[in-house]
């Protein structure tokens, strides 16, 4: 079994540029028959988290609003934000995109990368004309 962990795939490729949002912290794992990614999106609802898969890149965003009403609330001191999460990672190519599933469950997103079958090229000879 071939680990990708150390090579390009898997890595960030991106990092938010907006100062309100954070970089959820993840665990990955691989088997002979797929990558498993928990992200741990503490405070959020499944309704806050968006999962998306674009040019062969994996893309999971979330955002939660604190829903307050400051005119009928009496704060002395508010530290709560808007929480937003955004992290994307450049998938291999033996992964089967169609087929990846998503759970959410005690604040960790846990999605399943299935891998499709790896067929090694035999060695050909070429005719030339």
């Amino acid at each position: 079994m071939h680990s990708f962990f150390n090579d390009d795939f898997f890595q960030p490729i991106t990092s938010p540029t907006d100062e309100h949002f954070h970089s959820p912290s993840v665990n990955i794992r691989e088997d002979d028959k797929q990558y498993s990614i928990e992200a741990a999106l503490t405070g959020m609802k499944k309704e806050d988290i968006a999962l998306a898969v674009e040019d062969n890149v994996l893309k999971i965003s979330a955002q939660k609003k604190n829903e307050v009403n400051e005119e009928e609330d009496n704060y002395t001191r508010r530290e709560f934000k808007v929480l937003k999460y955004a992290r994307s990672f450049k998938l291999p190519k033996e992964v089967d995109t169609n087929k990846i599933k998503a759970d959410y469950s005690d604040g960790i997103l846990l999605v399943t990368i299935p891998k499709t079958e790896h067929k090694e090229e035999k060695a050909k000879a070429i005719k030339i004309s």
